[in-house]
């Protein structure tokens, strides 16, 4: 999708890590024959708008919500390690930052338009109480995120990535 950029950060892809890269294909996710939730948003965009769009990404693969993504109002202290609760979610914060940055080095002006949201599994294999909890603590992400986007009313579109398995049986 020639139209469509990407700026990508996280442990998938590291060919296209902190640049943008024009156009959207097969082969930006975890393998060459993989991509995330961006290449059908991609594909519907490219169809339908003569915009020029890009998509700012961060992907940690294996992190759950209620402790990688834990969301900034709940934290004690400032996360350091990928260990520490919350410290997805500060690594999402500060990627949106350098995306819009290169963006406009590169002499666009982005306006953010949405925000998608693709995990899960990660909390459905942990306990029962965990994945119970998922939808809470989704609304408390999607609650920061607005926040530290300081668009309270921002568009999200969530993906699921698999229902039940033996894997994650919750």
């Amino acid at each position: 999708f020639d139209r469509i950029s990407l700026y990508h950060e996280g442990n998938f892809c590291p060919t296209y890590y902190g640049k943008i890269t024009k156009g959207v294909r097969l082969g930006m996710g975890c393998n060459e024959d993989h991509m995330g939730i961006e290449y059908g948003m991609a594909k519907y965009m490219q169809e339908n708008s003569d915009n020029e769009i890009a998509f700012i990404r961060y992907g940690y693969g294996g992190s759950n919500l209620y402790l990688d993504w834990q969301p900034r109002f709940l934290w004690k202290d400032e996360p350091k390690f990928i260990s520490q609760y919350g410290f997805s979610y500060k690594t999402w914060a500060q990627t949106v930052v350098n995306g819009l940055n290169k963006l406009m080095e590169s002499g666009y002006l982005p306006e953010i338009k949405g925000l998608a949201w693709m995990q899960g599994e990660s909390d459905a294999d942990k306990t029962e109480e965990i994945a119970n909890n998922y939808y809470d603590n989704l609304c408390d992400l999607i609650f920061s995120m607005r926040a530290e986007l300081r668009m309270p009313n921002l568009p999200v579109a969530i993906g699921e990535i698999s229902t039940q398995t033996n894997i994650a049986p919750w």
